[in-house]
């Protein structure tokens, strides 16, 4: 079994990003109480009943969609680091997605958000699914400075 050892990255809010998320899921409670992210005559509302929200609709920062996801500025989000090790067979695809990080997926469906370039990890598969004799020569060549043809 041959792995991939990568770096995902984790984003985590700050102060003021946990302050945003609570004032979003306050303001958008109903008035039940339940959390349902769609509160009447928010985009969110009109989206969940398959309706177009009309283009005069005023969008608020602190809104929440259908999904139960929110935008976050990247100031209010700080980004914590952990060891990742995939098996190579599992391994799907990789694209970037932004200076920090990016998206690995799985032939399982799972999603890792990861440090490494694709690049880099394509760069990893190729070599550790290289023949031994390969590696080997590589070495020698490396080690010896002998010019092969």
């Amino acid at each position: 079994m041959k792995l991939l050892f990568l770096t995902a990255v984790t984003a985590i809010p700050t102060e003021e990003g946990q302050k945003r998320i609570q004032k979003a899921v306050k303001k958008n409670r109903n008035s039940d109480g339940d959390e349902d992210f769609a509160k009447p005559g928010t985009s969110a509302w009109f989206k969940s009943m398959n309706i177009t929200p009309p283009d005069d609709l005023e969008e608020d920062e602190e809104e929440i969609d259908e999904n139960g996801f929110m935008f976050i500025p990247e100031d209010e989000l700080e980004y914590e680091f952990s060891d990742l090790v995939l098996d190579m067979e599992e391994f799907q695809s990789c694209v970037e997605t932004s200076m920090i990080s990016s998206i690995l997926t799985t032939k399982s469906g799972d999603i890792y958000e990861i440090e490494e370039t694709p690049e880099l990890v394509y760069y990893m598969i190729h070599m550790a699914s290289r023949p031994w004799h390969e590696k080997i020569t590589d070495w020698i060549k490396e080690k010896t400075k002998i010019k092969w043809k």
